[in-house]
């Protein structure tokens, strides 16, 4: 039974062999590195940004002045 990470691995690659051949096998791994650390950048992006939101100053709105009538 395939249950575990390792064996669709295999499977995936066995898979590549035989549809794609052993040209396809490098470069699906460069563009699996090249998603994955574009993952990283997005996140450490997005980290920052809650950081920045998190340590800049709380300004309150004012509350709106009513003019008479």
């Amino acid at each position: 039974m395939i249950g575990n990470m390792w064996d669709w691995a295999i499977v995936g690659i066995v898979a590549l062999l035989l549809f794609g051949g052993a040209n396809k096998i490098p470069e699906f791994f460069r563009s699996f590195g090249r998603a994955a650390g574009e993952f990283k950048r997005g996140q450490m992006e997005i980290q920052k940004e809650i950081e920045k939101e998190m340590q800049a100053p709380k300004i309150e709105a004012a509350p709106a002045k009513s003019e008479p009538k």
